[in-house]
């Protein structure tokens, strides 16, 4: 019976070394750098995009995110050169962000004109309680979550929005926790 118990016992240990050892080996210093409110400022994109590269080269993993509202109210009026894509999408792709919770500014916008500029989006576009009014589905292109590896890490992302029109947002806690 002790002979039993023992080779128990190493077997647990070794199945729970499987089991930490990726989890230690994973182990670092992630930092976590997000914008919101910008509203079509791209100078702070810019901001934001220097501090990642600084802080990549001096700490190693970092996710910039934005947490919504980053075009502008008047993202309709600016001149796009008779492309579809927004300009501020374009910078966000070329500044390095991970992740983009949809906010209140791009909820209101033309479905047409949204759908457009998240076409263009190289990044996750995030929103796991923002669904169709209609439909009941997710926008287009939009997902609940994303999961991204960063200077060895897994790191996951899960995007809860606020505001909007013509969708429904869903309770964001119900949201957390089914995914």
């Amino acid at each position: 019976m002790i002979q039993m118990v023992r080779i128990g016992i190493s077997i647990l240990g070794a199945v729970l070394w499987f089991c930490v050892a990726p989890l230690l080996a994973a182990e670092g210093t992630l930092t976590i750098l997000h914008t919101n409110d910008l509203n079509g400022r791209f100078e702070q994109m810019i901001k934001a995009a220097a501090l990642k590269d600084q802080i990549r080269q001096a700490v190693g993993a970092v996710v910039l995110l934005d947490a919504g509202n980053v075009l502008s109210p008047r993202e309709m009026d600016f001149d796009h050169q008779g492309q579809k894509a927004s300009p501020t999408v374009d910078l966000m792709n070329q500044s390095g962000y991970d992740a983009w919770v949809l906010g209140a500014v791009e909820l209101k916008m033309p479905r047409r004109s949204l759908t457009d500029f998240l076409r263009s989006a190289r990044l996750p576009v995030l929103g796991a309680n923002i669904h169709q009014h209609q439909s009941g589905r997710m926008l287009f292109q939009v997902q609940p979550y994303s999961i991204t590896r960063v200077g060895g890490l897994r790191v996951g992302i899960l995007g809860l929005a606020q505001g909007g029109v013509d969708v429904i947002i869903g309770d964001p806690v119900r949201a957390a926790r089914y995914y």
